[in-house]
């Protein structure tokens, strides 16, 4: 499982556990309730990550660099 953070209240939760996920600038957003989501969708710019997120070559979604599939489209992925 991986871990990420809610972008909007900074809760911590499993990504398989997320009430709502948005796509944005080729990132994927978690989000612990659809109020946070909503509250994102609302203002991206304020909420979204502006680092770079690595993605997959294969389906341009985010993941986390110790990833071997990618969440997305299950692409194996190079060892970092």
């Amino acid at each position: 499982m991986t871990t990420t953070t809610d972008p909007v209240c900074g809760k911590q939760l499993e990504t398989d556990q997320a009430i709502a996920t948005i796509e944005h600038d080729l990132h994927t957003y978690f989000f612990c309730s659809d109020d946070c989501r909503s509250d994102f969708e609302s203002a991206p710019d304020r909420y979204a990550t502006h680092s770079p997120q690595p993605t997959c070559a294969a389906c341009g979604g985010s993941i986390d660099q110790e990833d071997l599939v990618c969440p997305h489209c299950h692409t194996p992925l190079a060892a970092g």
